[in-house]
């Protein structure tokens, strides 16, 4: 019998003849005669196995054995990346979901597993393959890509558009760039898809743009909200003019502070 058949690891197949036997039985598959009847090293094919008595020269009637053709590769394996790296999640997924049966096993470039998942793959090419363990033989690769780590946005372009004042006593940041469906914006807090910061006390703010869809922030632009101002010295006044019995009303005259935004009231 063929008591062993060509595989992708090891492509030539064993003929092992258990009768008849005897001191001056010989065997042949096609070739030589020889006292073993174990024959390895068989190439795909059909043989003639015969027995033939060295004392007589007499030869058997053959037995048709047949080696069988070393087995086909599994096909290429369907697979995709299903999880591409984000900011917060920096590596990949890549899952197979064919060639399946219970001697199919895949690699992506080391070692053979039997699920089709990979995770926590790095950025880079990948060669994907079934492999028969039944057969050893291995498919034609599939080549995957798990795309880079995605950038991050811009340095936010933002100002201070309102600075307190003593009587608004809070600041206002305004974002303008980058903008898109995905970018949010934060000021050191919670991000927000307004651009708008209203109700800032004084002090310096980290303004930075997120991209929820990957994840990544932006660097940040600093911006400070004023303290609130200080308030006018008290004015350097005197009544200039004391009431008579002709003009009975005074007059008071404020000599100080001064400037183009001062102005006076005596109540």
């Amino acid at each position: 019998s063929v008591t062993v058949q060509p595989t992708c690891t090891t492509p030539t197949g064993t003929i092992v003849v258990t009768s008849p036997t005897g001191a001056t039985i010989q065997y042949s598959v096609g070739g030589a005669y020889q006292s073993s009847g174990t024959f390895t090293g068989l190439t795909p094919g059909s043989y003639n196995v015969t027995a033939q008595d060295t004392a007589t020269g007499c030869i058997s009637a053959a037995t048709v054995l047949v080696v069988n053709p070393i087995p086909a590769n599994p096909a290429a394996p369907t697979a995709s990346v299903t999880v591409q790296p984000t900011c917060t999640t920096p590596t990949g997924t890549i899952v197979v979901t064919s060639p399946t049966g219970a001697t199919i096993q895949y690699s992506v470039g080391g070692a053979y597993q039997s699920s089709g998942t990979f995770t926590g793959l790095t950025p880079g090419s990948y060669n994907v393959t079934a492999q028969d363990t039944a057969t050893g033989c291995i498919s034609a690769a599939t080549v995957l890509v798990v795309n880079p780590i995605p950038a991050n946005p811009a340095a936010p372009t933002a100002s201070v558009t309102v600075q307190p004042t003593c009587t608004t006593p809070t600041g206002t940041i305004v974002v303008t760039a980058p903008t898109g469906a995905t970018i949010q914006y934060s000021v050191g807090g919670a991000y927000q898809v307004s651009g708008t910061f209203t109700g800032l006390t004084p002090g310096s703010y980290n303004v930075t743009a997120q991209d929820t869809a990957t994840g990544c922030i932006s660097a940040a632009t600093v911006l400070v909200v004023n303290p609130i101002p200080a308030n006018p010295a008290a004015p350097t006044a005197s009544v200039t003019v004391q009431p008579t019995c002709t003009t009975p009303t005074g007059t008071i005259v404020v000599t100080a502070p001064t400037g183009a935004t001062i102005q006076y009231s005596v109540g």
